[in-house]
């Protein structure tokens, strides 16, 4: 599945405007998109075979701006290219009529002109008031409301932007840190759904160069993002690490514990105790080389999230690799 099609089949507010746009069709209720929708294309194509499933007997036309005669009004054209053109008067009512034995119609319209656009909304409001069998889905670039039909928007919020990336990326092999992959993607899209994706495919590069891509990316807010994105998404990978480091230590423990440390903070049990209790407490906890240099490599990292800056690639790469073990 492309990432196009997982956006609007997977994400929760995606999923659930292409069902509520479907309804709106069924009912004959007409549509207004905008041509800055992410993947509008494969929206429209989702939900009308959504339509098709619910009523395989609608009848679609597709009328096409660019194509069109200039000096034909807009129902003379529908007219003409639904059958009716011969001796035709003109009248929507005479057009209406003629439709009156065939099931309900979808009018698809795009690449308009302005003057074209403004005569469909002028033939949307008369359609809704003679509660014609129509709707028209107009792809409406003058960003205009009009009565009687309904706009097309989809304003994703972080979740769903970040709920978007995971489903991307859990389809890749051997993804590391997927939360933070997530979360960096989300933060660096912007909340653009199709910069999230070219993202998710760069993935890789970058997690371990976080700070080219503040660079690449050229704005100083990007430096915040990608911070705030190995804060949530690194911090969790360091806590399960730590605890790993209790299990290995096991009765070792005992001889550090209880204690009373430089904060006046009472630790009884092995779970309470920190990296920076362990970085103190080294010699006595006779730690082995191996576990020594986990110890040094989590207490680094937590040290500079900490402290505002962003993980070297070769402080990610030790993460993943001890993450992975």
């Amino acid at each position: 599945m492309t990432a196009d099609e997982l956006w609007w089949q997977r994400v929760p507010a995606a999923e659930k405007l292409v069902k509520f746009t479907r309804d709106r069709i069924l009912n004959c209720h007409s549509v207004q998109i905008f041509p800055d929708m992410a993947w509008k294309d494969t929206f429209l194509a989702l939900t009308l075979e959504k339509v098709r499933t619910f009523d395989a007997g609608i009848v679609e036309y597709q009328f096409d701006g660019e194509a069109m005669e200039q000096d034909l009004s807009l129902v003379d054209i529908i007219a003409e290219q639904l059958g009716f053109g011969f001796n035709f008067d003109g009248s929507l009512k005479t057009l209406l009529g003629h439709l009156e034995t065939h099931d309900n119609h979808i009018w698809k319209m795009r690449r308009f002109s302005p003057a074209r656009i403004k005569e469909a909304h002028r033939l949307i409001r008369e359609l809704a008031q003679s509660k014609a069998p129509v709707c028209v889905i107009l792809e409406d670039g003058t960003q205009t409301p009009v009565k009687s039909l309904y706009q097309i928007k989809l304003s994703p919020t972080q979740m769903d932007i970040r709920y978007f990336a995971w489903t991307l990326l859990l389809e890749e092999e051997n993804v590391p840190l997927l939360e933070y992959a997530a979360v960096l993607c989300e933060q660096l899209s912007g909340g653009d759904p199709e910069r999230c994706a070219l993202l998710c495919t760069q993935i890789h590069a970058l997690m371990h160069n976080a700070g080219d891509v503040c660079t690449w990316l050229s704005s100083s807010q990007m430096l915040q993002a990608v911070h705030l994105a190995q804060l949530r998404g690194i911090q969790p990978v360091i806590e399960v690490q730590r605890l790993r480091l209790i299990d290995s230590l096991g009765e070792r423990l005992k001889k550090i514990l209880p204690f009373t440390d430089e904060r006046n903070g009472q630790f009884t049990k092995p779970q309470e105790v920190e990296l920076r209790h362990f970085i103190y407490h080294k010699r006595e906890l006779s730690l082995s080389p191996a576990e020594e240099t986990l110890l040094d490599l989590l207490y680094a990292a937590r040290n500079d999230l900490s402290h505002l800056k962003i993980l070297s690639e070769e402080a990610i790469a030790d993460l993943d690799a001890a993450a992975g073990k």
